[in-house]
């Protein structure tokens, strides 16, 4: 079953622009739905050409619960990074001793949390 995406009239156009999915902006990108929502929720630090390190966010809208990417919010979205001397949509991984330290993190918040 195929499922519509959000419809929008274009600025100044009255056609109707699909809304994308994380799914269809990963097909694309060749990346995981997983990195397209940390794209959306988290941004992706890089360095300007002043030196300066920067977050870029990707705007998307939750419709019923699902993430909806606007093209034109997309592609503004990759020309910050790709101005910016960012050539590749690869976020960092983390390495064992950072996912340790953030899981550890995590458990104190939640203990904290819990009253525990």
């Amino acid at each position: 079953m195929i499922t519509p995406n959000l419809l929008a009239p274009s600025p100044g156009n009255s056609t109707v622009t699909l809304w994308m999915t994380p799914d269809e902006v990963a097909v694309a990108y060749r990346v995981s739905p997983v990195t397209v929502r940390d794209w959306i929720n988290c941004g992706v630090t890089y360095t300007d050409d002043a030196g300066q390190k920067r977050v870029a966010g990707l705007n998307g809208k939750k419709v019923g619960g699902r993430w909806r990417i606007h093209p034109d919010e997309l592609a503004r979205f990759i020309n910050t990074l790709t101005g910016a001397g960012w050539e590749s949509p690869v976020i960092h991984r983390e390495t064992e001793s950072e996912r340790r330290h953030r899981v550890e993190a995590c458990r104190k918040r939640l203990a904290e949390r819990l009253g525990k």
